[in-house]
């Protein structure tokens, strides 16, 4: 007798290809969701120690009387409720915990702190309002300290803001105004505004196709300016190539000329040593005739 337990495995695989694919995704399965099961505790784990962290931090600061950590604390406390854990009523009550202890705005920079993160978390409730007041007040106490660096960035994070509250306020106004009308003058409102929409995009393209030609004219403007200027300094180069052959002819010239010079002077010089030459011989001749001439004379005498 054959041992099924022994054939059991290979001959339904054999017998039923599926269950090869059946048992992988299976294990694909089983896979994913271990992993996701260990990322969850792994996410839990890490934002429970971070709390843990924090109420520590809290409670060392209270204990040394370090105002300035326990307000700072408190704050990042309702950071860490208000970002990590979507409790945004409890992160707001720990940033007034906050502010409560930095009496007068003690600290200055963490009074900023305080009013722009109760700002940013009412945004995320949608009270644009508050949000504005706390933005406003952060603004103040920065400028009032003259603390150029978080003015420029506030500045720059309220514009954002109003940018975003201005939109917000346009699509609720544009809402309400589409719940007053009736169904025929909202879908009239609404092909209206898209018509509307339709032209302006069409003229912004229009806009940018009339930049982009007026931008390839100036690149063809530049390009043949370019290559006037590519010419000038071809012919600049071939200019100076020119000059400076002209002036290695000229000081060919001159050494050939300083040559010639050379040459005839020698030969002067040649010529003058030659008749000085002639000259002595000539005196001393003279010299020798005139010398003979007294000898002999005194021999007559002396014979007569």
């Amino acid at each position: 007798m054959l041992n099924f337990k022994a054939y059991k495995w290979p001959y339904i695989l054999n017998t039923y290809p599926c269950a090869i694919t059946m048992i992988n995704m299976k294990e694909k399965f089983n896979i994913a969701f271990l992993l996701f099961g260990l990322i969850c505790i792994l996410s839990f784990t890490v934002h429970g120690q971070k709390l843990e962290q924090l109420e520590e931090q809290l409670k060392t600061a209270k204990s040394e009387n370090q105002q300035k950590l326990v307000v700072e604390t408190y704050i990042l406390l309702g950071d860490y409720y208000v970002n990590e854990e979507d409790k945004i009523n409890k992160g707001q009550r720990f940033y007034r915990r906050g502010a409560r202890r930095n009496k007068n705005n003690e600290f200055q920079d963490l009074a900023i702190l305080y009013n722009r993160q109760y700002a940013r978390s009412y945004v995320l409730q949608n009270n644009y309002e508050d949000a504005a007041t706390h933005y406003e007040e952060a603004l103040r106490i920065a400028k009032s300290n003259k603390l150029k660096n978080y003015t420029r960035n506030l500045t720059e994070e309220i514009r954002q803001f109003n940018e975003k509250r201005k939109k917000i306020e346009l699509a609720k106004k544009e809402l309400d105004n589409l719940k007053s009308l009736k169904d025929d003058e909202a879908i009239a409102y609404i092909e209206d505004k898209n018509s509307k929409e339709a032209q302006e995009t069409e003229q912004f393209f229009y806009k940018i196709n009339k930049l982009s030609r007026e931008n390839q004219l100036q690149q063809i403007k530049i390009k043949f300016t370019e290559n006037e200027l590519e010419k000038k300094d071809l012919k600049i180069e071939l200019l100076d190539q020119y000059n400076k052959a002209k002036e290695a002819e000229i000081k060919k010239n001159e050494a050939e000329l300083a040559l010639k010079n050379a040459e005839i002077e020698k030969r002067r010089l040649e010529t003058q040593r030659q008749r000085n030459v002639i000259l002595f011989f000539v005196v001393v001749s003279v010299l020798l005739i005139f010398i003979g001439l007294i000898i002999v004379r005194n021999y007559i005498k002396q014979k007569n």
